[in-house]
């Protein structure tokens, strides 16, 4: 590995497991080359599979490449994943009494904005 990273690589079979970073298929590594000589197969291959694809420069892993429902995939459980960790975070801190009452809160963001209690803005 490179870039300073302290995870350790280990082969099984076809498949590259790296400590952190989940598992690579062999499969899925291929030359920038080979990638723009067979752009066709290799777009069917990440639609039919939904794995993405590293693309390697003089044998280092430069790019990869992904199928965009795939990719949008990845999104959706990256949002859902940083939604559940900001919940996790907020009943933390409720349960070592860290937080204030919402309507203390509510007041106070009131009297920031001076915005009346009722909601209706003032003229």
């Amino acid at each position: 590995m490179t870039g300073g990273s302290a995870g350790r690589m280990l082969f099984a079979g076809n498949s590259l497991f790296t400590t952190g970073a989940g598992v690579i298929n062999l499969k899925d590594i291929c030359s920038l080359s080979d990638f723009q000589r067979k752009t066709r197969e290799h777009i069917r291959r990440l639609k039919r599979t939904g794995r993405p694809e590293i693309l390697t420069v003089n044998g280092r892993a430069e790019l990869v490449v992904q199928d965009a429902a795939s990719y949008q995939k990845l999104l959706d459980a990256l949002d859902h994943a940083q939604a559940v960790a900001g919940i996790r975070l907020g009943l933390e801190s409720v349960a070592r009494e860290e937080g204030r009452p919402a309507a203390e809160a509510l007041n106070a963001i009131r009297e920031k904005h001076r915005i009346p209690p009722n909601g209706m803005t003032r003229t």
